[in-house]
């Protein structure tokens, strides 16, 4: 478990990957046990952590510590094959790396990185087979509670021929116990072989006369003791001591909020320059984003409106004084501001 590393195991960590990560390159202290946590785990298990503590950075550590298991494979949502991407090029820029964009592509054999969503994974899941991965990362691996998606047995499929799968959440479990197995079946099929009897023990299963209710929750306690040798999670609160005083990449904080929940965001900001240094940002990120500016016709400001009320756009950036009146966003339940007018 993380909390009975001994500091020997942890100076191993941090000698080996200064020799192989890119000078000037380090992770935090927490991110060492966390790659640590996932070598005790012989490369099988869940980091849990909080939204914007870097369990990509981890995932990537550990894949400089094991070139010998490439090609890995990277499944995530399509909106951050991107910004993984450039992450690798930051981390390991020796690597080979191919972004997977549509399910006909073909895919290069020599490909240290293979990085896919999951809407192509079932197109992709032969020719993804033959070349024999022995690691998978599935990011945002909550994307995985409905068995029946073609997704999820896609990327079960392959998780069976990896001797390395590394699980990535800030949210494993949104609601209840349930929403966890695939996980656990993915990462430990012998420990936890059969939905129905975690069902009957973990979710208060009950026949209601016409079929099974698994919607409830029951010795939850157990289920934590099970787990807890390769699940992982530190909050933000926890490991504020190893963080710098203060941290302000606000692209960086919109992408891990774009990756956790599929509710919009509206961001405001006052000054042109931020606006247009965001949108670039988010943009080159893989992000699809809008904006409303002063410069934006009264047309072209109704179209964008409309389009982020259905849904279709998951970042609006709003000037203030453009936006502050006239307009109505109830799609989203958050708001960013990164600035006020004085």
């Amino acid at each position: 478990q993380a909390t009975e590393l001994s500091e020997d195991k942890m100076q191993s960590i941090e000698r080996r990957l200064s020799a192989v990560l890119p000078e000037g390159q380090a992770l935090y202290p927490f991110q060492y046990v966390g790659v640590a946590f996932i070598e005790m785990a012989e490369g099988r298990c869940l980091i849990g952590d909080h939204m914007g503590l870097g369990k990509s950075i981890q995932a990537i550590a550990y894949m400089a510590l094991h070139p010998e298991q490439n090609p890995f494979v990277i499944v995530c949502p399509s909106n951050v094959k991107y910004n993984w991407r450039n992450e690798l090029n930051k981390w390991l820029p020796d690597r080979l790396v191919e972004i997977v964009k549509t399910g006909a592509q073909k895919i290069e054999a020599k490909s240290d990185v293979i990085i896919i969503n999951y809407d192509l994974m079932h197109k992709q899941l032969d020719t993804l087979s033959s070349m024999n991965p022995a690691g998978l990362i599935i990011d945002e691996s909550h994307y995985l509670k409905n068995s029946s998606a073609k997704r999820t047995e896609a990327t079960l499929t392959l998780a069976t021929l990896c001797s390395t799968v590394l699980c990535l959440s800030g949210t494993a479990i949104s609601s209840r116990p349930k929403e966890f197995y695939n996980t656990l079946n993915l990462l430990k099929p012998e420990q936890f072989p059969s939905f129905f009897s975690f069902a009957q023990k973990y979710c208060d299963a009950w026949h209601n006369g016409f079929g099974w209710d698994f919607s409830g929750a029951s010795n939850t306690k157990e289920l934590n003791e099970r787990t807890r040798d390769f699940c992982l999670r530190r909050l933000k609160s926890e490991v504020l001591t190893d963080l710098p005083p203060k941290i302000e990449p606000a692209s960086t904080w919109i992408q891990e909020y774009n990756q956790s929940t599929e509710r919009p965001l509206v961001v405001f900001c006052h000054h042109r320059d931020v606006l247009s240094g965001l949108h670039q940002s988010l943009t080159e990120a893989g992000l699809h984003c809008s904006v409303i500016s002063g410069g934006v016709s009264a047309e072209e400001r109704d179209r964008v409106i409309t389009a982020f009320q259905a849904g279709h756009v998951p970042v609006l950036i709003c000037n203030t004084i453009a936006a502050k009146e006239g307009i109505t966003l109830t799609a989203a339940d958050t708001v960013l501001f990164l600035e006020r007018e004085w």
